[in-house]
């Protein structure tokens, strides 16, 4: 099983590489995509809370202590997300040594588990919170927009016509 698992993080690791290797020069340069140091993805995030303020029509008491809420997990999400970045340029780095050390893959691949574990409790603890702050009509809501807008990654796949 371990040895399945390490096949197929290495695999992965190698078929990345390789699309980045065959990226089109000047992919995030064009318009609609971000170069990694525009911070357009770091500032979508940062007014995603600000559209929910705006499409919720919440007080302004709600959206300040939104905010608040917001604030207060930014620092340890950043800090997560330092370490989830280090821990894959560690990975990387591993994948084009000469000889593969798979227990330090492995040791590795469980961190990142770790790591993605305590995203997602900091991330729902989060939301929780700002339901709490929510009228039922607005929870009701927010659950409506999250569906419409297709909630993830794959939100052309939830059986939504992309046609």
């Amino acid at each position: 099983m371990n040895k399945i698992v390490t096949t197929l993080l290495i695999g992965g690791l190698t078929l990345g590489g390789f699309t980045m290797a065959n990226a089109s020069p000047g992919h995030f340069d064009k318009p609609g995509h971000a170069s990694k140091s525009c911070g357009k993805h770091e500032m979508d995030r940062g007014s995603r809370i600000e559209k929910m303020i705006k499409h919720l029509d919440l007080d302004e008491g709600q959206a300040e202590q939104v905010r608040n809420i917001r604030d207060n997990y930014r620092p340890q999400m950043k800090e997560l997300k330092e370490k989830m970045k280090d821990n894959r340029q560690q990975l990387h780095e591993l994948a084009q040594a000469d000889t593969l050390d798979q227990e330090q893959v492995k040791i590795i691949a469980e961190v990142i588990g770790d790591l993605k574990t305590e995203k997602i409790i900091l991330r729902t603890t989060m939301k929780s919170e700002i339901r709490m702050i929510l009228s039922e009509e607005q929870r009701e809501e927010m659950k409506n927009w999250k569906r419409d807008r297709g909630f993830g990654h794959g939100r052309r796949h939830h059986g939504r016509d992309t046609g």
